[in-house]
């Protein structure tokens, strides 16, 4: 986990503070945000990036300290078939053969600082 300050996350948008994650920073010229918001018949992915052989579909989940449930359990089974459906049909309209990952960043807001998971890999898409 990182944690960051919460004045500078307010000033970098939600693509930019994924590239900024160390996971995706190892190399930094490596990664593009492909698509920042893709929607498919109400069907949304956060960030699509870039990076080596990869199209990686990025969820994002935030949440102040005193909920009870992490970020990243929000992204239940039906977010997910979501999130799987927009990205085949991303994949359909850019015609891209990358192989496709599906992964997510959790954030807590805490005071004046934020922490932050990247979960490769999350979930898999199942038939």
């Amino acid at each position: 986990m990182s944690v960051i300050n919460l004045s500078i996350l307010s000033v970098i948008r939600k693509a930019n503070l994924i590239l900024s994650l160390p996971d995706l920073t190892k190399p930094l010229n490596t990664s593009v945000i492909a698509s920042s918001t893709f929607n498919f018949n109400r069907k949304e992915i956060d960030i699509i990036a870039q990076k080596e052989q990869f199209l990686i579909a990025i969820e994002v989940k935030t949440r102040s300290q005193n909920t009870l449930i992490e970020p990243w359990k929000a992204v239940n089974k039906i977010k997910q078939q979501n999130i799987i459906e927009a990205m085949n049909a991303y994949v359909k309209e850019f015609q891209n053969n990358l192989s496709v990952r599906f992964d997510v960043i959790s954030i807590v807001v805490k005071e004046d600082k934020c922490v932050f998971n990247h979960i490769k890999d999350a979930f898999y898409p199942t038939f």
